[in-house]
């Protein structure tokens, strides 16, 4: 039997698949943790890869100061509809929100978090030393894995949990992800539903498009050539003769767009193009729905072509 404080399905969960370095050594945090650190998503946060990179930053920094790890994500709706707990590490423990220090690092400039990192990097006061309180709130959306990996004093402790000099931020963000998150079943389902849409064996080529928020018409107008080649470099990859496109973007009018160009070889998920920290409420729950659903999509792609400002690369 198991002594951690979880759900049947989360014990099952340690029979079927073995424990990475990182979840065995967060297992003994989670027992003897007198301190945590929360990433705090309540209002304005990023969009999705924002967010992400601001709960891995969160919880690498909880993970070298040996402190429990919560997620409180309200904005616009709660993150366990959509992605909960992958196994022992249940970041869904209750806490208490009014015992926390608020460190809030999101600035328009990006000027705290660039100072964060630098502190992070080329500092030898630890960050247990320059942040000593026993709790934390976090608003962030910088992974701050470089950063940390970039400090000889952190590179023993960063390998305890299965991170080493070869780690690349990218490698670091799978770890991190694979071991927090798993799909409710919502997300499952319309993830089957999708592929229902492909043949067995088929070919998905894909495209995840961001464009500016602001004056998104005139983006698309002054970049028309960039964006015909981005449908002709596609349309290069039809290596076989069963395969279908998948085009995720943040405008609508783009996602038309593919649709006229590409027509039934298209393959799209259900959902409206929000912005799930800007639109209104249920618009932009039922939209970060659908993003989770694509970023999901988007890692079993067999050619993916990622646009410069999308946080995805």
């Amino acid at each position: 039997g198991s002594n951690i404080d979880s759900t049947d399905g989360q014990q099952d969960y340690q029979v079927t698949k073995k424990l990475s370095k990182l979840e065995e050594e967060y297992v003994l945090i989670q027992k003897t943790c007198s301190k945590q650190l929360v990433y705090s998503c309540d209002h304005f946060c990023g969009g999705l890869a924002d967010r992400l990179d601001g709960i891995m930053g969160v919880f690498i920094w909880a993970l070298l100061t040996g402190s429990c790890f919560h997620i409180n994500y309200g904005h616009p709706c709660y993150l366990d509809n959509f992605l909960t707990p992958s196994g022992v590490i249940n970041w869904l423990q209750p806490f208490r929100m009014d015992n926390m220090n608020f460190l809030d690092f999101i600035h328009p400039t990006g000027e705290f978090q660039r100072e964060l990192k630098q502190s992070i990097q080329y500092s030898n006061i630890s960050i247990d030393e320059k942040y000593p309180a026993d709790n934390y709130a976090i608003r962030l959306n910088e992974n701050l894995f470089e950063a940390f990996q970039g400090n000889p004093m952190y590179k023993e402790h960063l390998e305890k949990f299965g991170f080493n000099e070869e780690t690349t931020s990218e490698d670091g963000f799978i770890m991190v992800y694979d071991a927090l998150f798993k799909m409710t079943p919502k997300i499952k389902g319309a993830l089957n539903e999708f592929k229902q849409q492909l043949e067995p064996d088929s070919q998905l080529i894909c495209a995840q498009l961001r464009i500016p928020d602001r004056m998104p018409i005139e983006y698309l107008d002054d970049n028309a050539e960039q964006l015909n080649n981005v449908w002709t470099f596609l349309k290069s990859y039809q290596k076989q003769t069963n395969f279908k496109y998948f085009v995720t973007t943040n405008y609508e009018a783009l996602r038309e767009r593919a649709k006229a160009i590409f027509g039934d070889e298209l393959v799209d998920t259900k959902g409206p193009t929000a912005h799930i920290d800007i639109d209104k409420k249920q618009l932009a729950c039922e939209g970060h729905s659908k993003v989770i659903l694509d970023f999901e999509i988007l890692s079993q792609c067999d050619v993916l072509l990622i646009s410069g400002g999308s946080g995805y690369g």
